[in-house]
């Protein structure tokens, strides 16, 4: 039989587990200093470049911001798991849109552009 966390609480001598945190809660992370790793690729070097943000639609939309120049032409930027929030989905999409660039979806998670 299968026992929850709710169903658990009831029985005599088991203590309520924690609620779980949320699936992609942002972890908290003592203040290190950011170093932007595009500042150190020069412009129009990078045929692929990969992006994966998971902290919302300003840091998404940044980092395409601070990556797309170190493509050269007819490079491709996959845009990871830009499918799968509303914030990065709206952030690939007003990005792409306000450069003219054609946006692809790969899956139900990625898209990419070619620029």
């Amino acid at each position: 039989m299968l026992t929850t966390a709710s169903s658990s609480a009831k029985l005599e001598g088991i203590t309520r587990l924690p609620p779980l945190a949320e699936p992609h809660a942002e972890p908290q992370f003592p203040n290190l200093g950011y170093v932007n790793p595009a500042s150190s690729v020069s412009d129009g070097s990078l045929d692929l470049v990969f992006v994966s943000v998971e902290r919302g639609f300003a840091a998404y939309f940044s980092a395409l911001v601070e990556w797309t120049p170190k493509l050269r032409a007819g490079g491709i930027l996959v845009a990871f798991y830009a499918l799968t929030t509303s914030d990065a989905a709206a952030a690939i999409y007003i990005f792409a849109a306000q450069r003219g660039l054609e946006l692809h979806l790969a899956t139900h998670r990625c898209a990419f552009f070619v620029k």
